[in-house]
């Protein structure tokens, strides 16, 4: 017995260094230092709001970083709002080995700034693959955020 519990914990420790696949990372990633503000109690009581940042990772290897408003009702929904400003970037992402390449540029913004065209100029970003629940990018942390998947690949 006790040789068949020591092969299963070399077996489990072998796969601690391996990067998760694509399919992790896919979807949306919410900014963890968001700060959530209660709606005022006539308009919307449950509702909470935070200007924040959001990331998509498209399974097209598309990629979507948006500066916006998310509206959320906790343990029922969460959207980004249209009605609120965001900027916009787009690009495309491809992992190597245990980073992900990204390049994206500004394609949209609500509020334009003067003198500013769009699109803007590429960039281009490296991030290590997340091998927990988070992954930095932009200075922020960002967790999973299941609930973003249906609005975040604008």
């Amino acid at each position: 017995m006790s040789v068949l519990a020591l092969l299963f914990f070399f077996l489990s420790q072998s796969t601690v260094g391996i990067a998760p696949s694509e399919s992790a990372l896919e979807g949306a990633w919410l900014d963890t230092a968001s700060n959530w503000v209660k709606a005022p109690k006539g308009v919307a009581p449950k509702e909470q709001f935070s200007e924040t940042a959001v990331v998509y990772f498209g399974k097209d290897h598309k990629f979507t970083f948006i500066y916006c408003t998310v509206i959320r009702v906790p343990k029922k929904s969460m959207n980004i709002s249209s009605g609120d400003p965001r900027s916009v970037y787009r690009g495309e992402w491809i992992v190597n080995d245990d980073k992900v390449s990204l390049t994206y540029q500004l394609v949209e913004r609500t509020v334009p700034i003067q003198g500013q065209t769009l699109p803007g100029p590429v960039q281009h970003a490296t991030i290590k693959v997340p091998q927990d629940a988070t992954l930095s990018f932009d200075r922020k942390q960002f967790r999973r955020e299941v609930a973003l998947d249906g609005n975040a690949s604008y």
